[in-house]
């Protein structure tokens, strides 16, 4: 078994994993469940799962600063596979027919992003 150690010394993690996809179906706005699971189990694989579990708050200080490059990585992984324009279509269309100015759009991009990571993060 992978020890927390051992894997950050290996640098970035697709140097060991040897691939970037976490699930062959990307998440959109009917198949949460399916890619939820496929998500679960390949964090359970990869021995990620205290990832999904745990907050920065909870990893001891000398252990956080690799934790986090991990995490990073790791979210930079699990957005690819989400299908953006499926899940944020209601945002994107209800964006156009408005007339928003930029700073409000990118206030409504954050809050959708936030909400996205909460999701992703605090499910279980």
């Amino acid at each position: 078994m992978a020890t927390a150690s051992s894997l950050f010394s290996q640098g970035s993690i697709i140097s060991f994993l040897g691939t970037s996809t976490i699930t062959a179906e990307k998440l959109n706005w009917k198949n949460y469940r399916a890619w939820l699971d496929s998500v679960e189990l390949w964090f359970l694989g990869q021995e990620f799962h205290d990832h999904l579990e745990k907050q920065q708050a909870e990893i001891p200080e000398k252990d956080r600063t690799p934790w986090l490059k991990l995490d990073y990585q790791l979210c930079a992984i699990l957005w690819q596979s989400t299908n953006a324009r499926d899940v944020f279509a209601n945002d994107i269309v209800s964006l156009q027919q408005t007339n928003h100015d930029m700073v409000l759009h990118i206030a409504k991009a954050k809050a959708a992003a936030e909400e996205l990571k909460d999701l992703l993060m605090c499910n279980y």
